[in-house]
């Protein structure tokens, strides 16, 4: 299976990162780094997360990340 991020979700992620690391710099880039992480696990585990219902695509997935500290 091959990951597509979509421009906008590059941008969130960005824009997530940038706020986080106003506070918490190292934060922000642990953060960054688990979201590639758990997302490029889906290669190989493509039906690991879960269907998003409102789609009907069965192709397309989402992942949840837990934050701890």
């Amino acid at each position: 299976m091959k990951i597509f991020w979509s421009p906008s979700a590059v941008r969130s992620l960005q824009k997530i990162s940038s706020h986080i690391a106003l506070d918490k710099p190292e934060a922000a880039r642990r953060w960054m780094e688990d979201v590639y992480k758990k997302v490029s696990r889906l290669e190989k585990f493509p039906n690991s997360g879960r269907k998003v219902p409102e789609t009907g695509r069965p192709e397309i997935r989402e992942i949840f990340l837990e934050i701890t500290e």
